[in-house]
């Protein structure tokens, strides 16, 4: 992340102020005239009937492929492409300092580590003194954040790291991950390594998939094990260091491996079934801010055939909102017709139910997973119920598009909720979504505004994923903007090709 100055605090919310831009958009500048920078699209081309083409890079796409901008040469939807060359700059380091959960400082001297591997790098070659510093801190610090729940049951801790002894492309993505997480989370010194690191996964993933799509014969279990896990812990690392657009990237390829997996006799395998619930977290809760029904329409669900996969029900009822949002136009959505009214309120009052009984069976399967600690049990239920209420909240925001007391209600109970939780630091990686929801119902309230940023300022430093900067971003212009519908302005940013992750 680029460093700012000190007067530039990402953070720093002030709602006594128009957001502006702070440059000109490009239709502005070919039309020479003052372009009054509103976000999230200025006036001047709204009343022209224009499209506002933002105030960011522009991006030209020729078959796909990027031939202007700064993604010039890139393709949107092939793997390979995404990889980035890495000049070769060494800064020095001091001491690498890991400190886990627990408090405990592995400390060792990692300079001369560094350097030797940076100056002999090969293909696929990671010194195995590296990367037993970089696996202990991403079993002590990183995989935790990758879950519901960081129990036994975690395979991203054990399972993955296994698979990664044999597998030295998936080593490669989870030394990456480990790197840059070290590298975002305000240690001292910093990594040089980690982008050759990623980049290096990232070819050997894009060979391996291409191979593979053109023949699935080449598909084995142990080969989908270690490709879908190197995706997984790759888009973690995209969030980390260039956001939401890069994490997408692995998640359409992901997707694209899971549609051949899924043809496979051994597709119900723990650990691909681990995997693919892991995705369809991701996909589920990503599609909540797309407005691109294909996308929408083709996202990977969990694998409900097991019983104890968390979360797994609600999900399921988050999807079907988003659904519902894609199906049907907002002259239907925002009709006065009393058909329609009592169509929504029926839809609603059983969602309501049908949420009451996925925060039930959470919360058992919940019990199975053998919680230790009281305080964390306490606060899991408080996520859990953080996440009923931001449903359906979603949900009268989605089938109502209006300001209205049933809202209210459930907003006053989210922030009741958030305000009980007694470890935040341990379950703030699991609450942006929520978070959300919330924060898109606080227009009009600076006081929930700081508050729901204060939230995401803990996510952030506890996390280093960089997308909750977007997020903040999308917020602030939208507090600030006279629409109190956050769908618009979300709508209108992904025509621009920018998204928002809200995971």
């Amino acid at each position: 992340m680029a460093n700012t100055p000190d007067n530039a605090d990402p953070w720093r919310h002030q709602t006594d102020t128009q957001s502006v831009s702070q440059n000109d958009c490009s239709k502005c500048k070919t039309r020479r005239i003052k372009c009054d920078r509103a976000l999230l699209g200025c006036q001047k081309c709204s009343k022209k009937g224009y499209r506002c083409p933002g105030y960011g890079p522009r991006v030209q796409w020729v078959n796909d492929a990027a031939t202007r901008g700064r993604m010039r040469g890139l393709q949107a939807t092939v793997l390979e492409n995404h990889a980035r060359s890495q000049p070769k700059v060494f800064k020095g380091l001091g001491p690498f300092n890991f400190v886990n959960d627990d408090g405990q400082n592995h400390a060792i001297d990692i300079q001369d580590l560094a350097r030797q591997h940076y100056e002999d790098i090969t293909t696929y070659d990671l010194s195995q003194s590296l990367w037993d510093k970089l696996r202990r801190y991403y079993i002590d610090n990183v995989t935790r954040l990758m879950v519901w729940a960081d129990t036994q049951k975690n395979l991203y801790r054990d399972r993955i790291i296994e698979i990664a002894s044999n597998r030295p492309v998936l080593r490669l993505a989870i030394s990456a991950m480990a790197a840059l997480h070290y590298n975002a989370t305000g240690h001292n010194g910093k990594l040089p390594l980690p982008e050759s690191f990623r980049d290096e996964a990232v070819r050997g993933i894009a060979t391996s998939v291409k191979d593979i799509l053109e023949n699935t014969k080449l598909l084995t279990l142990e080969n989908a094990q270690w490709i879908l896990s190197s995706m997984m812990v790759l888009s973690c690392c995209e969030m980390i260091e260039a956001g939401a657009g890069a994490a997408d990237w692995h998640r359409r390829a992901a997707r694209r491996l899971v549609g051949v997996i899924k043809t496979m006799d051994w597709c119900h395998d723990q650990m691909i079934s681990f995997l693919i619930n892991q995705l369809a977290i991701y996909d589920i809760l990503s599609c909540t801010t797309s407005f691109d029904l294909s996308n929408i329409q083709e996202v990977i669900l969990p694998v409900t055939e097991e019983e104890d996969v968390l979360f797994s029900k609600l999900l399921l009822l988050i999807h079907d909102v988003t659904l519902y949002r894609g199906r049907y136009d907002r002259s239907e959505i925002e009709g006065d017709d009393q058909e329609y009214l009592d169509s929504r309120r029926k839809d609603l009052s059983t969602l309501r139910a049908n949420i009451e009984l996925a925060r039930g069976e959470t919360l058992m399967v919940a019990g199975t997973l053998g919680i230790q600690d009281a305080l964390d049990r306490r606060d899991f239920i408080r996520l859990v119920d953080l996440h009923c209420k931001a449903t359906l909240l979603f949900a009268h925001r989605v089938m109502y598009r209006d300001e209205s007391n049933c809202g209210r209600q459930l907003l006053e109970d989210i922030f009741l909720v958030l305000a009980s939780i007694e470890k935040p630091e341990r379950i703030c990686h699991n609450l942006p979504w929520p978070l959300f929801m919330a924060g898109t119902e606080c227009h009009g309230d600076p006081e929930k505004q700081r508050y729901i940023i204060s939230h995401f300022k803990r996510v952030y430093d506890i996390t280093g994923l960089i997308h909750y900067l977007e997020l903040v971003e999308f917020l602030t212009s939208f507090w600030a903007g006279e629409e109190q519908d956050w769908q618009v302005g979300a709508s209108q940013r992904e025509a621009m090709g920018l998204r928002i992750l809200a995971i």
